[in-house]
């Protein structure tokens, strides 16, 4: 009966976040093992949601320590046990309350031992910041405790990034990066935990699987630089590699590619901070005139037609069709980047080039162009 209520529940929570959310990624769930002990530890960024979302998305019937604030209502704590929620005590619980946590402790040594799987969010609470915060020692305690207990009992600690492009909107996107499994066996000594050096491992890894802002001082200024560039904070490879580049940008990235195949044809204009890119608008008034050129000896076109016919023309229609996903992705780029149109028009134009040629040299070499003719 639990576990029909459980699946339930998780039915539910699945389909009203897809209304919810525009859009959910689950990253690596397929690597998550479904019958041994699982810790799942996740940072924490958006109360609630963040153990449901790790819940749904790991399809393992999780059990959950949540702060025992949310307790205190006799009916709401029914619902939550009915969940699998565990109440965990903290400071400004009562100091008398703190030693109830050495039984919730004892209880997930057990679950464990039964092959269970726990979420916990080792950061102690939560924060809209994007940043992993200093690892409290709860989750070490209960893996030493489990190993002491139960030495034979393989455990496998899975790091979960959760990330969201807007946290407090509706309609937002988020993602969910399950990380790379990481053994305690390493960190034991036959008797005693090294939880610092568990810790830092984990830290290391929530780092690589969230938006992390790295620096206290400057964290406000980079995230405004972030927002700017209007970048996808569901990525945390893409933020994290911006943070790590001093936020170049994908644009300047292609001015540079533009630099080394223009050289001196592009220069700065330094009164307005923007790149004038004389040597693609050249490039481009060359394939104009070539198009042009090759359209008058061609005969009309008046119907679609396909590749093929000869060796030469198909490999100008294989070159079109690259150049053309080239230009659909600019065209994504640019509703995420500050990035010139001028590259997209570019890449239209070299599309449209290609074409012709493929005909100009099916003419040259009198190849029948092959016309489409749609099936009824």
């Amino acid at each position: 009966m639990k576990l029909l209520w459980l699946s339930f529940v998780q039915f539910y929570l699945t389909v009203g976040f897809k209304f919810y959310y525009k859009k959910i990624d689950v990253i690596y769930k397929e690597k998550i093992p479904k019958d041994k002990a699982v810790i799942f530890l996740s940072n924490h960024q958006n109360a609630l949601l963040d153990p449901l979302l790790v819940s749904i998305s790991s399809t393992r019937k999780n059990y959950f320590l949540t702060r025992a604030a949310v307790f205190k209502n006799s009916t709401v704590a029914k619902l939550l046990n009915s969940l699998q929620m565990l109440p965990v005590y903290r400071m400004i619980d009562g100091v008398n309350n703190i030693q109830k946590n050495r039984a919730i402790f004892t209880f997930c040594t057990e679950l464990l031992d039964q092959k269970k799987s726990i979420i916990l969010f080792p950061e102690g609470n939560h924060s809209l910041k994007r940043k992993v915060r200093p690892l409290k020692k709860g989750a070490a305690r209960i893996i030493q405790e489990t190993l002491q207990e139960f030495p034979k009992r393989e455990i496998i600690i899975i790091p979960v990034g959760v990330n969201y492009q807007a946290p407090t909107e509706y309609g937002d996107s988020m993602s969910v990066y399950f990380g790379k499994h990481i053994s305690p066996t390493k960190f034991w000594d036959g008797s005693q935990l090294d939880m610092q050096e568990l810790n830092k491992t984990i830290s290391a890894e929530l780092k690589q699987l969230t938006s992390h802002i790295e620096s206290i001082s400057d964290y406000e200024q980079n995230l405004k630089n972030l927002k700017n560039l209007k970048i996808d904070f569901t990525s945390p490879i893409a933020v994290n590699k911006c943070l790590q580049n001093d936020f170049l940008k994908t644009e300047n990235k292609i001015k540079e590619l533009i630099m080394k195949k223009f050289g001196n044809n592009v220069k700065e204009n330094t009164d307005n901070n923007n790149v004038v890119l004389r040597g693609i608008n050249e490039t481009l008034n060359k394939l104009e005139d070539k198009i042009d050129e090759m359209n008058k000896v061609l005969p009309q076109l008046r119907t679609f037609i396909l590749p093929g016919g000869d060796v030469l023309v198909s490999y100008c229609h294989i070159a079109r069709t690259v150049c053309r996903r080239a230009e659909r992705w600019s065209v994504e780029l640019i509703e995420k980047e500050e990035l010139d149109e001028i590259y997209v028009r570019y890449l239209n134009r070299m599309s449209d080039f290609l074409f012709v040629l493929a005909r100009y040299f099916a003419h040259n070499k009198e190849v029948k162009e092959i016309p489409w003719i749609p099936k009824k």
